[in-house]
Formats: C-alpha cells, structure tokens, sequence
C-alpha cells in the first residue's frame, strides 16, 4: 500500500507568498459612455491612464497631465480640446467646432494625435484649427483637418511632426499651415498641405526681435513627399 500524501509545508509557504507578490490584474482605466463627461473622467484619472470614449460629446475638454484618450464606435467631440500637460495622446476621435480652435497645446502641453478628423466648420475668419503653442510639441499621424474659416495648422512653439496627414483650408486668404517666432522645427511627411486660392500652403514667418547679439532663432522646415498648393506656395517671411 502507498502511504497517505502529505502537503509539504515549504510548498504551502511558496503558493503564500506567490499570492502576495503577483499584482492584480485589474486596470484602472476608464470608459466615457455617451451622455456621460469627458472632462470629468479627466479630472479624476491618474496621470498615464487611458479614457475610452463612446459616442458623441458636446463639451470642452482640458487635459493637464499625461493620459491616453481613445475613441471608440464612431465617438466624437463638439467643443474645443487643449492639452497643458506633455505626453497627452488622442486616438480614433472625431473633432469640431463652429467657433473656437478644436485642438490646441498651452504652456508645457504636447499633443500626440493619431487617426483624428479635426474640423471648423464656422467662426471669426483666421482662427486656426489646430494651435501649437505648446512647449511639449506637436505630432499628427493619419490625421484629416480642415477649417473653413482660418489656417488648419499655427505654430508658435516647440517641434512638429505631420506624417499622412492632409490639413486643409477652405478659406481662400488663409494659409494652410503658419508657423511663427518660437516655432523651432516642422517636419512634413507624405502629407498634404492645402492652402486658400489667395494664400499659400506654407508660410514661414520669423517675427522675433533679433539684436547684434542675438540673432532670430532659426525655424527649420523639412519636406519629404510632401505636397504643397496655395496660390502663393511656400512663404519665407523672415
């Protein structure tokens, strides 16, 4: 006969302190459902989380730390979206306005945006639809934006990265892109820039006061399979 089994006490100790060790699974992140606040799940996530967006919202959304915002099921916002924080990423969401610029950065903000449709649909004339003026810099990748009333890119700060992107004006004094002083780089990939039938595509301007000490900082422009219209082309205003 086979002598009865014992459990051996260290193998007891072991699935103890295995179950002490292995974190949970659970996440914290959120999930917006319709009707619901955007701003509100925001407010109350931690820093790197991630906020899963459903349906439409009509709200202005200000993000002031590091998070994720996914669009789910056709989601979409009407209002304004401003980043104060960097490291911000938006995916898979549609955006617009009829006033105001839909996306912007501000102080230390960046913004990375991936698959988006940004649109202005109304509004005072020369509003830009995608503000830049964030320390925290720019990327848009497989984004469509286009403003009716206004350029659909301004720059002021930091570097920016367009890749598969058309931006696009329908306004025909508006330039597609501006970037201004305080703008350090643009870099232009396989992307569209569509100025107004007055304007150009893209314009330069180096506005910064320079002093026999210090010139203007530079502003670097790289184009790589890039195409640019605008009756003016490109604009080098320095």
């Amino acid at each position: 006969m086979f002598a009865a089994m014992r459990p051996s006490p260290r193998a007891g100790l072991l699935l103890v302190v295995l179950s002490l060790v292995i974190p949970s699974s659970a996440s914290a992140d959120t999930t917006v459902p319709p009707g619901a606040s955007v701003q509100t799940a925001v407010t109350n996530a931690g820093a790197g989380e991630t906020i899963t967006i459903q349906g439409a919202h009509t709200e202005d959304v200000t993000v002031d730390k590091q998070l994720t915002l996914v669009g789910v099921d056709n989601a979409s916002l009407t209002g304004s979206l401003t980043s104060s924080a960097a490291g911000v990423v938006v995916k898979t969401l549609s955006i617009a306005t009829t006033a105001g610029t839909p996306v912007s950065t501000s102080g230390s903000g960046g913004l990375t945006l991936a698959n988006l449709l940004v649109q202005r649909t109304g509004g005072s004339a020369g509003t830009p639809l995608i503000a830049g003026g964030g320390s925290g810099g720019l990327t848009l990748t497989d984004v469509i934006g286009i403003n009716t009333a206004g350029p659909a890119l301004s720059l002021t700060s930091a570097e920016t990265l367009v890749q598969r992107a058309t931006l696009a004006t329908t306004e025909a004094a508006s330039d597609a892109v501006d970037l201004a002083a305080g703008a350090a780089k643009l870099t232009v990939d396989s992307s569209m820039l569509i100025g107004g039938g007055s304007a150009a595509g893209l314009k330069v301007t180096n506005t910064a006061p320079a002093t026999a000490l210090a010139p203007p900082a530079a502003i670097t422009v790289a184009l790589r399979h890039a195409t640019v219209t605008g009756s003016k082309g490109i604009v080098l205003d320095a």
